[in-house]
């Protein structure tokens, strides 16, 4: 007899987007059919009793531009999303999605429930202090990321303080899934 993920207490909870199409394209065109593409994901995230897909913000151009295509392509694919029940959330994943006052403003021109952030602990450059940009995201987290690099002998990350982290991620007042990674 098959057993199935679910009999055996797995549970998918989100799916990661990758290399589906820019959702902030400049060219209007494509940032349409990167809408598209994502559908399929957020059937599959429907099929799979997940809550959300993590997806990207990608674009070009100026900073305020950017932030005005990426919560078109957004709000367009949140829209969908919400008739099957799943959030679409945000990863700073490199670019200006890894600023996290960029990436909370461009949750809040979404202004959609179900769209969203996933504030990855070590998706930040040199140049942002990865604390406050947390802190910037947690209010729209609808997942977090612990990522890790490395551990000491004591079995502390070394390059990001998870007590503070998580203190962050706590007085937001959140309650959901924090995966490990």
């Amino acid at each position: 007899m098959k057993r199935r993920a679910a009999d055996l207490g797995v549970r998918s909870v989100l799916i990661m987007c990758d290399d589906e199409g820019a959702l902030g394209d400049p060219d209007s065109r494509r940032r349409a059919q990167a809408v598209r593409n994502h559908h399929k994901w957020v059937r599959a995230a429907r099929f799979l009793g997940c809550h959300s897909i993590r997806v990207n913000a990608y674009s070009k151009g100026p900073d305020d531009e950017q932030l005005k295509l990426a919560a078109d392509g957004l709000r367009r694919l949140s829209e969908y999303a919400a008739e099957h029940k799943i959030n679409v959330i945000v990863e700073n994943h490199g670019g200006l999605s890894s600023n996290g006052r960029w990436l909370s403003n461009v949750i809040q021109e979404v202004n959609l429930p179900n769209c969203g952030t996933l504030p990855d602990f070590g998706n930040f450059p040199p140049e942002i202090d990865p604390y406050d940009a947390v802190k910037m995201l947690m209010p729209y987290a609808k997942s977090v990321s612990a990522k890790s690099y490395d551990f000491d002998e004591k079995g502390d990350e070394t390059k990001i303080d998870y007590c503070r982290m998580m203190k962050i991620v706590l007085a937001a007042g959140y309650k959901g899934f924090v995966g490990i990674e």
